[in-house]
């Protein structure tokens, strides 16, 4: 038994050893004075090699910087946009820009007189602690919601200043009913992710937004965008506030393209449409514009379908436009058809029936002059001498000819004549009709 109490002695000195050591150890990390973690260090260091050991000795950079827990940090925040897109299929809002974040970390702090003077420190984002800034309308949920990794400047006060790049996709749900000239508004809600406003706030330099360095996008203008600091509440937690930093930006569409290549043929065939009244109804060439018109206007649709997006149960105005277009175009194609049956005679003149009584009643209502001048039929009138089948004399372009047959053919022209004029003032009409509802609201 004698022989066994030194053994137990040698045993209980090593525990007690590295408790000592254990317990030196906790005091140095504690206190983290100056120089504690380069004891035992003979290896000349410069000042800046120095200042970083010291500072990072005992540095937790997942610790919000604060003396005391409860105190609010304050974070500055300035949004530089560079430039930006926007994919209207995915509904996504890309925002490249430079955020410019400012803050006062409490463990950064030193004196430059122990340092060589320095009273500035680089260090990365990796190293330190930051604000977790996230997108809470993120456009891609699959996305690092943070900012990239980048360098910051520590002054000898614990002044934080950080310009990290950020690429913030954003959801934006489009309005193409007034394309190509339509306006949109998107909103980015940018805010902490674990932090409330009682712990970390955010205060917005110059506006929160600058566009000083702003690269701009061939096809939308920024026409505003502005940034406000908004506090809310949640019935979950009713006594913690949660600061929000609300961003928004109004974009148009540049639609000087789409003016030429879309709004003005949508034109030219509206135009192309109505004049088909204005050709002879026995005119093949009349039966071919119209046949051209419903063909421009199937292949525009298909254009227009391939173009845009779905936009829900939105329709743009211009495919509205080519669609009325194309049922106007088809019933002017038509109304062509069945004109140039009734302009064809049915039977020799001599065997040729005289035209029913409402055929004259109607010939007599066109010869008011208010009726011929709404019409457009006192031109028409004036180079022909068409009369009824009374016993007048009828002269057809200077042509005497058989007045009972010509003046049955010159009542049934003359009643196609109107069928025309008609459907040409109903059809520009309409048309003026569809070109008011295309007029753009959106003038801001």
């Amino acid at each position: 038994m004698a022989t066994m109490a030194p053994h137990h002695s040698s045993s209980f000195c090593r525990v007690l050893a590295i408790f000592t050591l254990m317990l030196i150890w906790c005091c140095l990390l504690v206190k983290s004075e100056p120089g504690s973690c380069r004891a035992g260090v003979t290896k000349d260091l410069t000042p800046n090699q120095r200042l970083r050991q010291d500072v990072f000795c005992s540095y937790d950079k997942d610790v919000r910087p604060v003396v005391q827990y409860s105190k609010n940090l304050t974070v500055s925040v300035l949004m530089m946009l560079r430039f930006f897109t926007f994919e209207e299929v995915s509904n996504v809002l890309q925002l490249n820009s430079w955020m410019y974040l400012s803050w006062n970390d409490s463990h950064l702090t030193w004196t430059p007189a122990d340092y060589g003077n320095i009273s500035q420190l680089d260090v990365n984002t990796r190293e330190i602690w930051v604000p977790d800034l996230s997108i809470y309308n993120s456009g891609d949920m699959n996305s690092d919601m943070t900012f990239k990794r980048t360098d910051c400047i520590v002054d000898d006060k614990g002044h934080v200043q950080c310009v990290p790049v950020a690429k913030w996709p954003v959801h934006c749900t489009p309005n193409l009913r007034e394309w190509p000239y339509d306006l949109h508004e998107c909103s980015m809600i940018l805010g902490s992710w674990s932090y409330t406003g009682e712990l970390l706030d955010f205060d917005l330099l110059h506006q929160g937004i600058t566009l000083d360095d702003f690269l701009g996008n061939r096809e939308w203008e920024l026409k505003n965008v502005s940034a406000v600091k908004e506090v809310k509440t949640y019935d979950c937690c009713p006594n913690q506030t949660y600061p929000l930093v609300m961003y928004k930006f109004i974009l148009k569409r540049h639609a000087s393209a789409y003016l030429a290549t879309v709004v003005i043929p949508s034109m030219i065939m509206a135009l192309l449409t109505l004049s088909t009244f204005w050709l002879d109804p026995k005119a093949p060439e009349r039966l071919a514009v119209c046949s051209v018109s419903v063909l421009c206007h199937c292949l525009y649709l298909q254009y227009l379908g391939a173009k845009l997006p779905s936009n829900g149960d939105i329709t743009p105005l211009i495919v509205l436009f080519f669609r009325d277009s194309l049922v106007l175009t088809g019933a002017a194609l038509i109304l062509s058809v069945i004109l140039l049956r009734l302009s064809l005679p049915t039977s020799t003149p001599s065997t040729t029936p005289r035209n029913p009584t409402w055929y004259s009643k109607l010939f007599d209502v066109i010869q008011n002059q208010r009726i011929q001048l709404i019409l457009c039929l006192g031109q028409l009138n004036s180079k022909s001498a068409v009369v009824r089948g009374d016993g007048a004399t009828l002269i057809d372009n200077g042509k005497e000819s058989n007045e009972e047959d010509q003046g049955v053919f010159g009542e049934r022209a003359m009643f196609l004549v109107v069928i025309d004029r008609l459907a040409f003032l109903i059809f520009a009409l309409t048309y003026f009709v569809f070109l008011i509802a295309l007029i753009p609201t959106n003038q801001n």
